[in-house]
């Protein structure tokens, strides 16, 4: 299945599915996996950022992108205090 059930999607999207991740990044391979991911982040809302990408490549630049602003906003706040 292209799609995870509607009790997955709902448990991924919540606070509790996203207590051990900081991000969620779908390669997809084809069009229609790019448009059931974008339905799906729309209808369920993650918590977390989620993207889909056509490569791994593309998904890792993705997370690493978002470890760098982290750990930014953690240096900036640290200065700030």
């Amino acid at each position: 299945h292209t799609l995870p059930n509607k009790d997955a999607r709902e448990l991924s999207s919540s606070k509790a599915g996203s207590v051990f991740k900081k991000a969620d990044a779908f390669v997809v391979s084809t069009m229609a996996q790019k448009i059931m991911v974008d339905i799906m982040t729309k209808i369920n809302r993650p918590v977390v950022p989620t993207k889909s990408f056509p490569t791994v490549k593309a998904a890792k630049s993705w997370i690493d992108s978002l470890e760098a602003k982290e750990k930014e906003e953690l240096k900036s706040n640290s200065v700030l205090h």
